[in-house]
């Protein structure tokens, strides 16, 4: 690695740390808790998830309950670092409640995702 490959590398580094730091300021909190609407599944269909904060965050699962979460849990985190990388903002998480009157997800079942935002700054240096 050159100097100036050097500098940005350190430079994206700051950058992305600053947006995590942004976020818990502006959270004030070190984990955000997003609700997720579960779509149920049988042995024919796949178990739906969306995550209506987070335009276009879904996911799906055939082995049940448990990993369409834990599949929801990596959509949320993959978001979130894609919003940090392209410099958006990460919208705050809604409640639970509020969610849960919109017709669109009547049936569904729901659940909250934590996410450990400096769990999440350790995978942008890993990337």
């Amino acid at each position: 690695m050159d100097l100036i490959q050097a500098y940005e590398a350190h430079h994206y580094s700051i950058a992305v740390l600053d947006q995590i730091e942004t976020i818990n300021s502006r959270m004030d909190q070190t984990h955000l808790r997003y609700p997720i609407a579960i779509e149920p599944g049988n042995a024919k269909t796949t178990w739906g998830v969306v995550v209506p904060d987070l335009p276009g965050c879904f996911s799906a699962a055939d082995g049940g309950i448990d990993e369409a979460i834990d599949n929801a849990k990596e959509s949320i985190e993959l978001w979130i670092k894609d919003a940090i990388d392209a410099g958006r903002d990460i919208p705050k998480p809604s409640s639970i409640l509020a969610l849960q009157k919109k017709n669109e997800f009547q049936g569904w079942l729901w659940t909250i995702v934590e996410i450990r935002l400096a769990l999440l700054s350790s995978r942008v240096y890993s990337g």
